[in-house]
């Protein structure tokens, strides 16, 4: 049976299968665990991570009334739960169309995500000594593209497609 093809919204892949083949088995613990040589390559395969993104706006008033505006997103990890705040800026995001089998399941539902999404604004606006609104409660489902590496001795690294960051396999825990 053919696997069902559905058009998502992901953020943009910037690595590509070689890159992050090559940075799963120079990752320092890869190499620690095959005595310094390179492991070897069991399977690569392209997974697609949930987030839900909320549109936001930083807003920092300055001592002269002058007033500034920065467009911003809100992201809460559709697994995790793990909030974080980005300018707008720094995420890139486009159509794809990809098999269902490649999307990994959303563990966290909406009704807490926005109660995360709330919750990082205020230490947003700490942080950031700006105010931050969420424009809308109304979340964009955004993928992140994961290349999930199955190294020799069934070792697992994630290589993030757009940053090129690695990760274990905690990463989708």
């Amino acid at each position: 049976m053919a696997d069902t093809e559905t058009t998502i919204t992901r953020q943009t892949k910037e690595y590509s299968e070689e890159e992050a083949v090559k940075r799963a088995v120079t990752h320092p613990l890869a190499r620690l665990k095959t005595a310094l040589s390179s492991p070897s390559v069991e399977a690569v395969e392209l997974l697609y991570k949930p987030y839900y993104e909320y549109p936001a706006v930083l807003r920092k008033t300055q001592l002269l009334g002058d007033s500034f505006e920065d467009d911003a997103v809100v992201v809460v990890d559709g697994m995790t739960g793990i909030t974080r705040g980005y300018p707008r800026s720094d995420i890139t995001t486009e159509a794809a169309s990809v098999p269902e089998s490649k999307l990994l399941p959303t563990e966290i539902a909406a009704e807490q995500a926005e109660v995360q999404a709330r919750s990082k604004r205020s230490h947003m606006e700490l942080r950031e000594k700006r105010q931050v609104e969420i424009e809308a409660y109304d979340p964009e489902i955004v993928y992140k593209p994961l290349w999930a590496i199955e190294l020799e001795d069934e070792d697992l690294r994630l290589i993030d497609a757009n940053t090129g960051e690695a990760y274990g396999v905690g990463f989708l825990e």
